[in-house]
């Protein structure tokens, strides 16, 4: 009815409710793809139904999945140091576990508007019967149909587990004893070298997705330092 919640709020910016944390993803439940057409299966009150905006627009917020949070509530850290003679290295290892993130997809009738309907995804599409066994990629669609890329790009089949296990940083440096350069007064030179957001060690998801930057069309940037420390 008219009066009916919306469920877009809660999609898009989830509003306070009292015993849950303010950090809740929520997303429409997924009931896999259609045998014959290759789209998403819908229902209302039990039915089968093709009408995607009538299934969105006449679902409530009740009915609605908590896929999880989007903030973890496990995360810590690890540097190791070796030392030897004047060498010394060290590396910083990250972990997040416990929250999700929702990640991109191909959306069906959305291949036509330009760069921001792409997706790799495409390529994993349903294109014949049979194939809903082994993916949940959505048939691509000859046009664009109201309300099919909403349905399938807030469904829980695209809520995605963020733990991960990062190396964030290595140091590596040199220290050279003693009066390292005659002459002069100096009582000690230290070389070293930085590089930072080296990679991902480990990931729980399979999709090639950095939990930390989800949306993001190219991986976050290496940074490398070098430099030279001198005490007088």
């Amino acid at each position: 009815t008219a009066d009916a919640p919306r469920i877009d709020n809660y999609l898009s910016s989830p509003p306070p409710i009292v015993g849950r944390s303010r950090d809740a993803i929520y997303a429409l439940p997924w009931y896999g793809l259609n045998p014959q057409t290759g789209y998403q299966s819908m229902y209302i009150n039990g039915e089968p139904t093709t009408d995607y905006r009538a299934f969105y627009e006449s679902f409530l917020p009740e009915g609605l999945i908590v896929a999880g949070i989007t903030v973890p509530p496990c995360y810590g850290s690890m540097r190791n140091t070796i030392r030897w003679k004047g060498i010394e290295a060290s590396a910083n290892i990250l972990f997040k576990a416990g929250y999700v993130f929702r990640r991109n997809s191909m959306y069906p009738g959305q291949e036509y508007f330009g760069n921001a309907g792409y997706h790799m995804d495409f390529f994993t599409r349903w294109q014949k019967p049979g194939d809903e066994r082994s993916t949940q990629v959505p048939a691509r669609a000859d046009a664009y149909i109201p309300y099919a890329d909403a349905t399938y790009r807030n469904a829980e089949i695209l809520v995605t587990d963020g733990a991960n296990i990062r190396l964030q940083d290595v140091n590596l440096s040199y220290q050279l004893g003693g009066n390292p350069v005659a002459g002069l007064p100096v009582k000690n030179i230290r070389l070293y070298a930085y590089a930072r957001n080296l990679g991902i060690l480990w990931k729980a998801n399979r999709n090639g997705i950095d939990p930390d930057y989800p949306g993001a069309e190219y991986p976050a940037p290496r940074t490398f330092a070098l430099g030279i420390q001198v005490d007088f």
